[in-house]
């Protein structure tokens, strides 16, 4: 816990070095090129706040820039091309596209692969029985009152991954909104303890954590409060919030704004003994005795610098050059002004006075020649005659042709542009596409399965990072809400997720089979396919779950089928289940509306005596039908 004056102290040197950072960087504005070209607002000069604080600022920008769409690079440009002209860069400026962000929303959802209901669970304690009289409980809480998402797991799943991915040196800040306040005796007010308060997760940028340590976290809010500047009152005072492992206090910035004065306010006594903040996380980093984090996106931004500048660069190309260009024969431009004519684009006259003066023609605008072709009109040209030798053009000539240039260097280009993206992708393991690529060895099922092995390495730390930002995040809501009554939730990791496409799956099923794998796993790796295509539907998921048990002929072939049978090695009545199953499910399920929310066992059981009373009649039917030609021939 700090005092007020530790706390001022910490305030106002953070401040005092942002003050200092805002004036050399109005300073830079003057002679930098990247302000020149795209304006003062892309300059940034970096306060010293704590060691790494830059690198990790720079480095959630260099991942802005693949990650949100209205990010424009201007930095990035400006150094690849640094004698452009204004009016390029602002060409530039004004056209660009991010064509990176897919693979960043792509990376975000295989991620996200983790977080699918079947691969994790969070089972809750019991409340106190005042909170469950009152329908006050915790779950309650976190799944209707977190402001703006709804839920917790809405904001862990929609917001939270994709902030870890960009910002692993953010910092998710929990505290309430605001707090209930009485009246006391004393004319003073105290926090209302009949009502229980409402945490809620706030993000800060990367940028915006000025201070983090063990023992506490300053953050620059995006209020400003009103102060003195220049001589008028403007909103241009900073705010930051002082977390410590005790209370949460607001600093505001007050009077002039050179003063560099604050008014700092308690605002929440939380008591957890812990920080009520924590960094998003990631990859850890020692910068000059500091641990900092990374994104595992970083590793892919260089990559991605390329692909975003060539084809920014391939478009300005396109722009400028890949049209056909005509070329024809003009006659000479013989407009008159005044009684002067043309004369190679200039119109030139003697004043009264006999002094000379010129102009350019406005007919032609200075070039000597207009064209005669105009809209849905045909060009004439005079014929070479024999015995003549005024003619417009011979006749081995054509008169009109269309000039297209080469695009050797545009489709090298462009081939450079896909490979680097593709080196990207490895980088990061996603695999998205189930065309050939060439320059790469075709894909087997072994080397398919390697891949998602690594790839699965590779993410389920960032998984795992997360889900204990996660746990961080109910753990600080539930104590602030609940203080001594907080009961923790059971929180199970995820331990095993597909990485794979659909697509990667049945083509290890297909060597699986061709290799006669046992079919115990050949088993587990259908229900694999069929939770992959199937997670959303719990009807679907629960009648193919019933049908992987249950039917052991599932993966043979009609020919091996009946060939067991044959041999004796399967009973009528499983080649019957094996080839009506989803018949007798649909029965069930018409005599027994809740069949599928039945127990396992008991559900298997009800399937498995329909495939054999089946079995029975057809049996019966068979024995009545030799009887009778029995009797016939007697």
């Amino acid at each position: 816990m700090y005092s007020i004056e530790e706390i001022a102290a910490k305030i106002k040197r953070v401040s005092a070095l942002a003050i200092e950072a805002e004036r050399e960087r109005k300073q830079r504005a003057y002679n930098s090129d990247v302000a020149m070209l795209f304006g003062s607002e892309y300059i940034d000069v970096l306060p010293d706040y704590f060691e790494g604080y830059d690198e990790s600022v720079e480095d959630y920008e260099a991942i802005r820039v693949h990650s949100e769409k209205n990010c424009f690079p201007a930095r990035l440009f400006a150094k690849r091309a640094p004698n452009q002209t204004e009016q390029a860069a602002r060409w530039m400026q004004d056209n660009y596209k991010n064509v990176t962000q897919p693979v960043f929303v792509d990376f975000l959802n295989t991620v996200l692969r983790a977080t699918h209901d079947q691969n994790w669970s969070i089972h809750f304690g019991l409340d106190a029985p005042q909170y469950q009289q009152a329908n006050l409980t915790f779950q309650k809480y976190l799944d209707n009152g977190i402001r703006d998402y709804g839920s917790l797991e809405s904001f862990f799943k929609q917001v939270m991954f994709a902030l870890q991915l960009k910002d692993a040196m953010g910092v998710i800040a929990i505290r309430p909104d605001s707090l209930e306040m009485l009246e006391d005796d004393n004319g003073g007010y105290v926090l209302d303890s009949t009502k229980l308060i409402e945490p809620q997760p706030y993000y800060f940028t990367s940028r915006q954590v000025v201070g983090f340590e063990t023992s506490y976290c300053i953050v620059e809010s995006d209020e400003r409060s009103i102060v003195e500047y220049y001589g008028s009152k403007r909103e241009k005072g900073r705010i930051y919030e002082f977390y410590d492992n005790q209370n949460i206090w607001f600093c505001k910035q007050v009077g002039k704004y050179v003063d560099n004065q604050f008014e700092i306010t308690l605002f929440y006594n939380h008591g957890w003994g812990k920080v009520p903040a924590t960094r998003l996380r990631g990859i850890p980093v020692v910068y000059e005795g500091k641990v900092l984090w990374q994104s595992p996106f970083l590793f892919a931004t260089d990559l991605l610098d390329l692909v975003a500048q060539n084809s920014a660069y391939k478009q300005a190309s396109i722009a400028k050059c890949v049209f056909p260009a005509t070329i024809m024969l003009g006659d000479i431009c013989e407009f008159e002004e005044n009684g002067n004519r043309c004369s190679d684009g200039i119109i030139g006259f003697n004043d009264e006075d006999g002094n000379y003066h010129s102009h350019t023609c406005s007919n032609c605008h200075g070039v000597g020649l207009v064209s005669r072709l105009g809209p849905l009109e045909t060009m004439l040209i005079k014929p070479e005659v024999r015995g003549q030798n005024e003619s417009e053009l011979r006749s081995s000539q054509e008169p009109l042709k269309y000039v297209s240039p080469e695009v050797h260097t545009l489709q090298f280009l462009e081939e450079s542009i896909d490979k680097t993206e593709m080196k990207a992708r490895k980088i990061l393991h996603l695999q998205t596409s189930s065309s050939d690529i060439k320059g790469y060895e075709n894909m087997t099922a072994t080397g398919t399965v390697l891949d998602n092995k690594a790839a699965f390495a590779f993410i389920m730390p960032i998984a795992h990072t997360a889900f204990e930002t996660f746990e961080f995040i109910i753990n600080a809501i539930g104590w602030m809400r609940y203080k001594d009554d907080y009961v923790k939730p059971s929180i199970a990791y995820p331990q095993s997720f597909d990485i794979g496409t659909e697509r990667d799956i049945l083509m290890t099923i297909s060597e699986m089979v061709k290799n006669q794998v046992p079919a115990v796993l050949i088993h587990a790796e259908i229900f694999r396919y069929l939770k992959s295509v199937f997670y959303t539907d719990a009807k679907t998921t629960a009648v193919y779950e019933l049908m992987i048990n249950t039917d052991r002929l599932l993966v043979l072939s009609g020919d091996e089928v009946m060939l067991r049978q044959a041999k004796g090695l399967a009973e009528r009545w499983e080649v019957i289940l094996h080839d009506s199953f989803m018949s007798f499910v649909d029965q069930m399920i018409a005599l027994e509306p809740d069949f599928l929310t039945q127990p396992f066992e008991v559900q298997k059981t009800k399937i498995i005596d329909m495939a054999k009373l089946r079995a029975t009649q057809i049996t019966e039917s068979n024995n009545v039908s030799v009887q009778g030609i029995d009797s016939m021939i007697q």
